[in-house]
């Protein structure tokens, strides 16, 4: 928690529906209160006011190093007994939870990108902030996705949007290969789904996994060890190269024949079935 509004509402939200909440503030090098401005993210009033919030809400509240973030997660993952979703501020720039200090990538404010006018980078860049995050355990980011700076009086955003131009904004949430938001819903359902089949000591129904080798967004291991659990049930299709939406790449054309085949051939081995 950052002791700011998005934390505070996705804390809520999530308490309304029922979950059990817990706030984590990250302790970072680079708490402290600056000459530019007393209030900016991250002070130690940051803290303060994360503590508060929690408090208001009801539900207990920790202050953790950086260092202890993967160990954190996967201890409270681990007590949960259940799916549980953990999420983080990590935009780059000025919003950067986690740092290069503690091994992760210092990456330029939103603003940069758009400057450069390069969506492929963009694309690029959301990929890095997703696998570093997954690999400390870490499910979900608030990060920017479609903000426009719109007012120059007001510097919460700023150079967190993309651009000032709607336009701009625009076409890079028009990018079929960059991905809209996802609910608490989607993203708790998700863990639950992947929950389930990893416990299943069977599949009901034959599986055909199309993965692209270069996907930064679920790792390809992931589903090499789907496979060698379930042999013969799931039938995986690695593709070098490609990303986290093999229909959507260049080569589509190739992994829908192949996937067209597959289900060619399912269905001509169920109508071999006797009865």
């Amino acid at each position: 928690m950052s002791g700011g509004v998005d934390s505070a509402v996705a804390a809520a939200l999530m308490a309304e529906e029922g979950h059990d909440v817990t706030g984590v503030t990250l302790k970072l090098w680079c708490y402290g209160k600056g000459p530019a401005s007393p209030r900016a993210c991250c002070t130690l009033d940051a803290i303060d006011d994360a503590r508060r919030v929690a408090e208001r809400m009801g539900f207990p509240h920790f202050v953790v190093d950086a260092e202890q973030v993967a160990t954190l997660v996967a201890e409270l993952k681990r007590e949960a007994g259940r799916p549980l979703l953990v999420a983080v501020d990590q935009e780059g720039g000025r919003v950067a939870r986690l740092r290069a200090p503690q091994g992760f990538t210092e990456l330029p404010p939103m603003r940069a990108l758009g400057e450069a006018g390069d969506e492929a980078l963009a694309r690029e860049v959301g990929r890095l902030l997703g696998r570093e995050l997954r690999a400390v355990g870490i499910d979900q980011d608030y990060a920017p996705v479609v903000d426009v700076d719109t007012n120059p009086a007001n510097p919460v955003i700023g150079d967190r949007a993309l651009s000032r131009d709607p336009a701009v904004v625009a076409a890079y949430r028009a990018d079929p290969l960059v991905h809209g938001r996802a609910s608490l819903g989607l993203a708790r359902d998700s863990l639950v789904a992947t929950a389930e089949v990893e416990a299943a000591a069977t599949l009901g129904a034959p599986v055909l996994v199309v993965h692209g080798g270069a996907d930064r967004i679920a790792l390809v291991e992931g589903s090499r060890a789907l496979a060698a659990r379930h042999r013969g049930g799931v039938t995986l299709r690695e593709h070098a190269g490609l990303f986290h939406e093999p229909h959507n790449e260049p080569e589509r054309e190739l992994v829908l024949d192949e996937i067209a085949a597959w289900l060619g051939q399912r269905a001509a081995a169920w109508g071999r079935r006797p009865g």
